[in-house]
């Protein structure tokens, strides 16, 4: 009994694995750094703490139009097909009315920018 009780409860801990919010790969826990509210591998750490971030676009979404949040995911997956690394923050803010907007961050390397707007129109 003891046995299936243990077996049941280890089928819920928590995953020892994260992803790196600039490269969007795979590691164990113990090998990102948080920083910032981001997930980041030892490249993109250094990287991070060695680079000039901008913010090259900002969306907001809401209920209404979800869509923005999947259009920047859709851009950052573009710009690291080419070779720019991103990250995106996102902060929540209330509207009198209680409705709740999402702003979605897309943040890139300022000597990066000139690149990444050759691939984004």
């Amino acid at each position: 009994m003891f046995a299936l009780v243990k077996k049941l409860l280890s089928s819920f801990s928590r995953s020892n694995k994260g992803i790196c919010s600039i490269c969007n790969l795979q590691f164990e826990d113990e090998s990102l750094t948080l920083i910032d509210s981001l997930s980041l591998c030892k490249q993109d750490y250094a990287l991070y703490c060695n680079s000039n971030w901008i913010d090259f676009k900002t969306v907001k979404s809401d209920p209404e139009k979800p869509e923005n949040a999947l259009m920047i995911q859709d851009l950052k997956d573009l710009l690291t097909r080419n070779h720019i690394p991103s990250y995106i923050k996102c902060t929540y803010s209330q509207e009198a009315n209680g409705k709740i907007i999402s702003t979605f961050i897309l943040f890139i390397p300022e000597n990066l920018e000139e690149k990444a707007f050759s691939f984004h129109s």
